[in-house]
């Protein structure tokens, strides 16, 4: 059972060398460096605890590691969610982590001589805020699924939540059950006891699944890499051959279809409808959600659904709060908006301003 062990765990660790190689060579942006540096983590996470890596809490392995949450929560927010940035919290929790489960906990002390202070200090609270990482970066992940307008995007998506859920969360969840009994039951510190075997071949199963959909969609992924753009439409991309020669009827059915999506929403005002999702306008259109969404997202140029359909409610909004003097709560709900902080925060991301300070803006030009 060693033997098997020790196989599938050399294996993982290639398979996690062969992706790092391919991102560095074809992938050499922000979000392929990012990328990079996950693999990093997730090598050491998967070497440290064997024998030859020498695997306790205090080697440089275990520490560089323990950072792999962070990177999936980074990835997450950059790559899944549009006009996404780090919020001042996430700051705070990672500078919180640094200072005591790396340097406090790392260097100076180490489990099973710390006192139950240093114990919640320097390993309870810093697991917790993995933990916290983590789930955060699985819920980023899913729950703009059913939005996304992009198809290389939203297969890539599935995968990273089934590996976090799987593959992360789980062993985080142990560690701090682990320094929990420590500190409820006096319990001396033991690593948990789980069948190392089964995690190895389940770490190199899912590094060669990322492994093959890396190379099967090479060029999936270097479009959405080059898609960086976060103001609400995707940067503009090189026409490919096959589109650039493509029949003059598929164009016009094509830019048929814009017309009639733009009808649907200018006239018709089906974005004013809380809750209004892109099955709803499929449905409008009576066209399916693929072809929807490579529309959108092709020949429109958005990223996600929800940004598509911000682009009409902002716009009206915007007008309105010129115009009249409704109350701006009657018109967020009015023009689509589920809650007033949602259009709060929505409208400022938009025009760095409140509401109520644009309305204000208004009235002094005018």
């Amino acid at each position: 059972m060693q033997l098997v062990h020790d196989s599938f765990i050399f294996l993982a660790l290639s398979q996690l060398v062969t992706t790092s190689l391919y991102f560095l060579i074809h992938h050499r942006n922000r979000s392929g460096l990012l990328f990079v540096a996950l693999f990093v983590c997730l090598a050491c996470y998967v070497a440290w605890p064997h024998s030859a890596f020498d695997g306790n809490l205090d080697t440089p392995l275990y520490r560089i590691s323990l950072l792999t949450p962070v990177l999936l929560y980074a990835i997450a927010r950059y790559l899944f969610l549009d006009e996404a940035r780090m919020k001042p919290l996430d700051w705070v929790l990672l500078a919180y982590f640094l200072l005591f489960r790396e340097v406090l906990g790392g260097l100076f002390y180490s489990p099973a001589e710390a006192s139950d202070s240093i114990l919640i200090l320097a390993y309870i609270l810093p697991l917790a805020i993995l933990i916290y990482f983590a789930v955060m970066a699985a819920v980023y992940t899913s729950q703009g699924y059913r939005a996304d307008l992009m198809e290389n995007r939203r297969s890539l998506r599935l995968y990273f939540v089934i590996s976090t859920w799987l593959f992360i969360i789980p062993r985080l969840v142990s560690g701090l059950l682990v320094f929990s009994r420590m500190l409820i039951g006096g319990e001396e510190f033991s690593n948990v006891n789980f069948p190392e075997w089964v995690y190895a071949v389940y770490a190199f199963f899912i590094f060669l699944g990322f492994n093959l959909l890396s190379s099967r969609r090479h060029e999936d992924l270097r479009q959405l890499f080059m898609q960086t753009s976060v103001s609400g439409a995707a940067s503009p991309e090189p026409v490919a051959e096959s589109q650039a020669t493509a029949p003059a009827a598929q164009e016009d059915a094509e830019a048929e279809l814009v017309s009639r999506i733009e009808a649907a929403m200018q006239q018709q005002g089906l974005y004013r409808q809380q809750g209004f999702s892109i099955a709803d306008l499929a449905q409008a259109l009576a066209i399916s959600e693929s072809r929807l969404r490579k529309t959108i997202n092709n020949e429109m140029g958005y990223r996600n659904f929800n940004q598509f359909l911000n682009f009409y409610r902002l716009g009206e909004a915007s007008q309105r709060l010129r115009e009249s003097e409704a109350p701006v709560s009657a018109i967020a709900f009015e023009v689509g908006y589920a809650s007033l902080s949602s259009f709060n925060s929505v409208f400022k991301n938009q025009f760095a301003l409140t509401p109520t300070e644009y309305r204000q803006s208004a009235q002094q030009d005018h």
